[in-house]
């Protein structure tokens, strides 16, 4: 049918109502693939009867070279759009700071880099204020202050 239709053999005009769409599935019965009633055949098994197959085509991908890991704790290409410097400043330090020489620092600084974020997410969505509320009247202390820990954001 595929054939067909790409060969401009069968369009719309032809096969346009039911009969002449029944006419043209009886005529495909003709080439229709030898074997035994309901047993699977592949398309190579019904080209074999009517043209010569084409060779197998190899389906083994090739392999594309996988890139590096980054020496570093963020990769050079990766971008920070953030308006606040804080946030800027630990970005440039961690996108120039090697992993191998200085895990520890790494560490901490993407640890101040995640609580910065977070921190001037609130700060410009004004979330803040009620999270401040709720510390301020859990602690029956004086003015609210800003939460210390990453659990308490």
């Amino acid at each position: 049918m595929v054939a067909d239709v790409a060969t401009a053999k069968v369009d719309s005009r032809i096969a346009n109502n039911a009969e002449n769409i029944a006419a043209y599935v009886k005529s495909l019965a003709a080439i229709k693939p030898a074997g035994k009633s309901r047993e699977r055949f592949s398309v190579r098994d019904h080209l074999s009867q009517t043209e010569k197959p084409s060779p197998a085509v190899s389906t083994s991908l090739t392999s594309r070279k996988r890139p590096s890991p980054s020496p570093t704790a963020i990769p050079k290409t990766l971008k920070c759009f953030c308006p606040d410097s804080r946030v800027n400043d630990i970005f440039d330090e961690l996108r120039k700071l090697r992993l191998d020489r200085n895990p520890n620092a790494s560490g901490v600084l993407l640890r101040l880099l995640l609580e910065f974020s977070v921190s001037h997410y609130l700060d410009s969505t004004g979330l803040i204020k009620p999270l401040l509320e709720h510390f301020r009247k859990k602690d029956n202390k004086g003015p609210p202050s800003v939460p210390t820990s990453l659990r308490q954001v």
